[in-house]
């Protein structure tokens, strides 16, 4: 008869009955576009707090002193990686200087970039659709988690072998593409 509305609060008791539709919208956390691409993380390597490093195309900082060691490889399965990567964005390419020079060099160099990056946010999906598993067969459409990374296949390649999401070929990218982030899973509670 009327519209039901969330509630902030929680209820004494559960209901008798579990819902599938969820009682509020996700939150929305852009994620942007950082440009060029800093060092590649090197599994069992120290970090200093403050290191920025990326793997797959995300942008990771370290916030603690375990960066690096044993289960603390940012975006692993385990979760446990939170407690010492913080995600500030995702990037393309590197920061690593060109082979070859300039055709001519300015008179005077400057130590201030000529243009901004450009920012593509990546926003907080809010749950995680199913996780990728690689060798399957995935219809064009089909939206796919890896490590809290929502992927949607955009072509029939996807799932076949060297068109992981995110993996360091880059073929990927012919397959997949990066719709945003995710957390817990769609199924109900």
């Amino acid at each position: 008869s009327g519209t039901l509305q969330p509630t902030l609060q929680p209820t004494a008791s559960p209901s008798a009955t579990p819902t599938n539709v969820p009682t509020s919208s996700p939150t929305m956390q852009p994620i942007v576009f950082l440009g060029a691409c800093p060092q590649e993380f090197v599994p069992m390597s120290y970090y200093h707090v403050g290191t920025k490093v990326q793997l797959q195309g995300i942008v990771y900082e370290c916030i603690d002193w375990s960066c690096g060691t044993f289960g603390f490889d940012p975006g692993s399965e385990a979760g446990r990686w939170k407690d010492a990567w913080e995600v500030l964005g995702s990037c393309s390419g590197t920061l690593q200087p060109t082979l070859q020079p300039t055709a001519s060099p300015s008179a005077t160099p400057t130590n201030v970039p000529t243009s901004s990056p450009t920012m593509q946010p990546i926003v907080f999906l809010g749950a995680c659709p199913q996780e990728f598993v690689p060798m399957s067969y995935y219809h064009v459409g089909t939206k796919v988690q890896l490590q809290g990374i929502v992927y949607e296949c955009i072509d029939w390649s996807c799932g076949t072998f060297g068109f992981d999401p995110g993996s360091e070929a880059g073929r990927w990218k012919d397959a997949w593409e990066v719709l945003g982030s995710c957390s817990g899973t769609l199924q109900p509670t």
